[in-house]
């Protein structure tokens, strides 16, 4: 189920205890059918309910609760489509009811009816042009058309109601990232952080720029803030490694890569990675071994044999070397590398022909 298709599910279940009172001038005999359908909806007998609503419209069909139930109905069902035309018919009974306006404006974005839903989001900020679920909606809406200027303009109007939701200010750190404003990104990203000092993934942006312009050292103090917020993420001890590398310090990369895998022996980009660190220490065992469990990911595997090959060359064992190089090629007939190295370690071994034939 898609995350917008969740969202809807949760809000037409909300609104079972959120929807208007029944009219009250409905007449007993409606009213009684409008508690059986709650009562048989609350079952999840929706076949029943959606006969006891259908019963409430024919006494009274001006009843904008009941069309809005009997789209919830639809939406349970998992019809979407078929809900909208409820919902349209309880707001043009009800133009003030917010909560089954945003509910049909969500529905529009999972149909990707983006222009739809704009409108009822604009039809709320009219009613109420505070509304903070319309206005973070229609920013979200911005973002998924591209319009990031547009998306940037509604999060400060958001900010300027003196909300101080982490989730705008990261939103705009992101959007400003993608238009090149670093300054900007940085500010709102540690304005999230400000307001949520555990907001991971405001450090971890802020890790990135700070590796970006080459801080790696406050780059490595953002990694491990997030560690100690998310201690099981194979990825921040993944990024903290590479960090270390590039720095030079290759034991402490290589503490970081060894944790990252006790997380999640399934990264084969962390095999690689353990692996080559591994043959810049000369440390050419310990790189065979990685790369040996490596393979048995059956991933990537022409990368796996290429820095096998590597391995076996730097230990002067070329004929281990050569069949590496030629499992890669086997994986991989257009990887040139493999073709290079192949015929590299052909040279070293004295076979200039089969050398010359490699590297055609």
């Amino acid at each position: 189920m898609s995350p917008y298709a969740v969202r809807i599910v949760l809000f037409s279940s909300c609104l079972v205890s959120c929807a208007a009172s029944f009219h009250e001038s409905s007449s007993s005999k409606a009213q009684a059918h409008f508690i059986a359908g709650n009562l048989y909806e609350n079952e999840d007998r929706l076949d029943k309910a959606m006969k006891e609503y259908q019963k409430v419209l024919m006494l009274d069909p001006e009843n904008p609760v009941v069309h809005q139930r009997i789209g919830a109905l639809y939406i349970r069902k998992g019809d979407f489509q078929g809900s909208i035309r409820w919902f349209a018919k309880s707001l043009e009974l009800d133009p003030d009811d917010t909560k089954t306006r945003l509910l049909l404006a969500l529905i529009d974005l999972s149909l990707r009816k983006f222009e739809d839903a704009k409108k009822q989001y604009e039809i709320i900020l009219v009613q109420d042009p505070q509304n903070l679920k319309a206005l973070s909606s229609l920013a979200d809406l911005y973002v998924i058309q591209g319009k990031n200027t547009e998306a940037i303009e509604i999060y400060h109007k958001i900010i300027a109601t003196e909300s101080k939701d982490p989730l705008i200010y990261f939103n705009l750190g992101i959007l400003y990232s993608k238009q090149g404003k670093i300054e900007e990104a940085v500010g709102f990203f540690k304005k999230a952080v400000d307001a949520d000092s555990s907001y991971a993934d405001a450090h971890v942006a802020l890790a990135v720029i700070d590796e970006q312009q080459g801080d790696l050292e406050s780059a490595i103090d953002e990694y491990q803030k997030v560690i100690q917020l998310e201690p099981l993420s194979s990825k921040i001890y993944h990024h903290l490694g590479e960090v270390y590398y590039q720095q030079g310090k290759f034991e402490k990369a290589v503490r970081q890569y060894q944790i990252a895998l006790e997380l999640d022996s399934k990264d084969i980009d962390l095999y690689l990675e353990l692996a080559y660190l591994y043959l810049k220490q000369q440390k050419i065992d310990e790189a065979v071994e990685v790369l040996q469990k490596g393979l048995q990911l059956r991933e990537k595997q022409d990368q796996v044999f290429l820095i096998l090959g590597l391995a076996n060359g730097a230990n002067a064992q070329y004929d281990d070397a050569v069949a590496a190089y030629q499992s890669a090629i086997d994986a991989a007939p257009t990887n040139p590398r493999a073709y290079f190295y192949l015929g590299a370690t052909f040279e070293q071994m004295g076979k200039r022909q089969k050398a010359i034939s490699a590297l055609k």
